[in-house]
């Protein structure tokens, strides 16, 4: 709610500390929602290498819009070290789930989109960047 202003005003920052209480309790949706905040910066500071641990978190639960993101950021090397065989098998993955990247292993790459919801903000939206992703702790925000 709080990352798309639905019934609430708009507040990044918000959803992520929210997302990261789910994430933290292992929902693999928030894990890869969180991941998605982290690669593009939104809410959270931007930090690929966290972005990829979210996802991949979410990825071994079999949760295919994470194995998407993933898979983008082996072929990227954003995050992680490149690695095409690996971006090859959580691609695969995904797609065999129904989620088609529009361009697989660019690393201007739009996301993964689900063929039910074309469009979906929940759902993988990271523009990765084509230089090495920064690395180094992540930031966790709690409140209250």
């Amino acid at each position: 709610m709080y990352d798309s202003g639905t019934g609430v005003p708009q507040d990044n920052t918000e959803a992520a500390w929210l997302f990261r209480l789910a994430a933290d309790q292992g929902y693999a949706h928030a894990q890869s929602n969180l991941g998605v905040m982290y690669a593009n910066g939104t809410g959270v500071p931007q930090d690929f290498t966290e972005a990829a641990r979210l996802f991949r978190l979410a990825a071994d639960q079999g949760y295919a819009g994470a194995q998407c993101n993933l898979g983008v950021m082996y072929g990227s090397g954003s995050g992680v070290a490149q690695d095409s065989a690996e971006a090859a098998r959580l691609l695969t993955h995904a797609c065999d789930q129904g989620f088609l990247p529009e361009k697989i292993l660019s690393p201007r790459s739009p996301p993964c989109r689900s063929p039910s919801a074309p469009g979906s903000k929940s759902e993988a939206s990271l523009p990765l960047p084509s230089s090495t992703a920064r690395s180094g702790p992540s930031s966790s925000r709690r409140r209250r």
